[in-house]
């Protein structure tokens, strides 16, 4: 009995190891190469168990049911493999829209591009080995017993840990199902194609919602004629209580400390403490008491365009996502996008060095007016995917406070690291600025903060709307104007350390643009002679339960 159990045994591995590479080579290689994190491994050798259960039932006819199955898997997974071969990155439902939503001629240019004769003899390899682990298949020779206890221990083992942590809820269960299916193939290209579909059709009902918006009102623009640069550059996830730029006693940004190019706001705080919510307001009139406004006035992408600059929107950020749909609705409005992130998940690896090119390439247009938006990854969580190995500066322990626990002291440098790279492309994107004699403003934020054991006791990591923490909203926030740039604003460093939503930001970059029209209010512009200071009131707008962050 010990003998037949072993041979069944080893059979059903080889029939696994085979299933397995069909299934999640690519996802292996992936994680090899650093690019994605361990989840989507563990979940490939999980999930991939579910092969065997048709392997079992074949009996007989295990090995042809075997071959039949890992080749259609393997003929799924090659646009995985070809994308992973020239881009070394993960295929997923964000890849689709920026593939689908790219015209012929770009395609094709980027094809030749990146086509390499290479491919073809790695293709190959990659079909060759499982032709040569399908060779050592065997037929799986069990009793009727043995096939069902196989099959429930299997299925088992598969859905028990999802059930554990969706219980009875259908939904929820089949959601968590799917997103342990998706690295690997075929489910990767069938749930990706499906997300896309759906998260597309809520894209294109928002844009067509924010392209119905009517223009501003009596707009006017003061140096009309002038060439002009504008650039908004978006942050994610960085609480200024980290940065030596506000004072922090580790070196976290040692280049834009020594700047004297920039006019740096001491009490910047964001609206809300999660991007899609934040920005729903940064980007538009919207604000605490009227949230909603976003859905029938302008946008500040929208009013640019009405003010004649040609615009972009260059992005770091997932794009074809669930949370980030509404979003990448509002990086429609742009006359052109730039999607550089294709990551299935934020947990991965895309560095903001991506965004340099793009960005140079957009500025050495040849529009007379332009309005930039850079929206990068940040510190966004978890912090060690944010920074490659050259910026693990931050490793000893010795600075921080001793009452926090490794976990925690370890977070804290994996965030200050992150910070500091955050640091060195913020430096670069000035530098090509600088460089520039077209006249440029460009305006720093970041979307919201992250509390890093930093509040209180000392204990809470993250974000919470409904327990909120200082450095959830307290952001950094910088302005950079070339000494050409007109109209200059000389109020600007009188009011550096006043209190300053981000909310507001709509009126400051119409302040410094000299835009005048009917909803705009210089009362709300920090670089204003008129400014006039506001509470900062935080909380969920829609439950009209305010408090003041800055009370104690």
């Amino acid at each position: 009995m010990t003998n037949k159990f072993m041979i069944s045994l080893r059979c059903l591995f080889t029939h696994y190891l085979f299933l397995l590479y069909c299934a999640s080579t690519v996802t292996l290689i992936l994680y090899s190469l650093g690019e994605i994190g361990f989840r989507g491994v563990r979940d490939g050798l999980l999930i991939n168990l579910i092969w065997l259960i048709p392997i079992i039932l074949s009996g007989s006819k295990a090995v042809m049911s075997s071959r039949v199955i890992g080749f259609f898997i393997l003929l799924l997974s090659l646009p995985a493999f070809g994308y992973l071969y020239i881009y070394q990155s993960e295929f997923s439902q964000s890849l689709i829209f920026i593939l689908l939503d790219t015209n012929p001629n770009e395609a094709g240019e980027f094809m030749e591009h990146y086509f390499s004769w290479g491919i073809v003899p790695a293709t190959l390899v990659y079909l060759a080995i499982p032709v040569w682990i399908s060779r050592y298949l065997s037929p799986v020779v069990l009793t009727p017993f043995a096939r069902g206890v196989w099959i429930y221990c299997l299925a088992a083992v598969v859905t028990f840990p999802i059930f554990i942590k969706t219980g009875d809820n259908v939904d929820a269960f089949f959601h968590r199902l799917k997103r342990k299916l998706e690295p690997s193939s075929p489910w990767q290209l069938i749930i990706g194609y499906q997300e896309y579909q759906k998260q597309l059709h809520s894209m294109t009902h928002a844009l067509n919602e924010l392209k119905n918006i009517e223009p501003v009102k009596n707009f006017s623009e003061a140096f009309a004629n002038q060439n002009k640069n504008i650039i908004l550059i978006i942050g994610e996830n960085t609480n200024r209580l980290h940065l030596s730029l506000y004072g922090y006693e580790r070196k976290t940004t040692p280049l834009l400390d020594k700047r004297s190019d920039i006019k740096v706001l001491k009490n910047a705080y964001a609206p809300r403490p999660n991007t899609i919510e934040s920005l729903q307001q940064v980007l538009t009139f919207a604000d605490q008491n009227h949230p909603d406004l976003y859905k029938n006035k302008s946008s500040i992408i929208a009013l640019m365009k009405q003010a004649g600059y040609h615009t972009y929107w260059i992005s770091n950020q997932q794009t074809l996502t669930k949370r980030n749909t509404m979003l990448t609705a509002f990086s429609k409005l742009a006359d052109e996008q730039v999607y550089l992130n294709t990551s299935r998940e934020q947990n991965s690896y895309s560095f903001d060095e991506k965004i340099i090119e793009p960005f140079k390439q957009a500025f050495s247009d040849h529009h007379q007016k332009k309005f930039i938006v850079l929206h990068m990854l940040g510190t966004h969580m978890s912090y060690k995917y944010r920074y490659p190995d050259t910026f693990n500066y931050f490793q000893s322990e010795d600075d921080l406070d001793p009452n926090l626990t490794s976990v925690a002291k370890m977070r804290v440098n994996e965030f200050d690291n992150a910070i500091r790279y955050h640091d060195s492309i913020l430096n670069q994107l000035l530098d090509i600025i600088q460089q520039q004699t077209t006249p440029s403003l460009a305006i720093y934020l970041a979307d919201h903060g992250d509390d890093v054991y930093d509040s209180g006791d000392r204990t809470f990591q993250g974000r919470n709307e409904s327990k909120p923490t200082l450095p959830m909203y307290a952001i950094p926030f910088f302005i950079y104007q070339s000494l050409n740039w007109q109209p200059s604003q000389n109020a600007l460093n009188e009011n550096l350390a006043k209190k300053f939503n981000s909310n507001d930001l709509i009126h400051l970059i119409s302040d410094l643009a000299g835009f005048n029209y009917e909803d705009y209010d210089f009362k709300k512009s920090i670089a204003n002679k008129h400014f006039t200071e506001k509470d900062i009131l935080v909380g969920n707008p829609y439950e009209k339960k305010f408090i003041n962050i800055l009370e104690p």
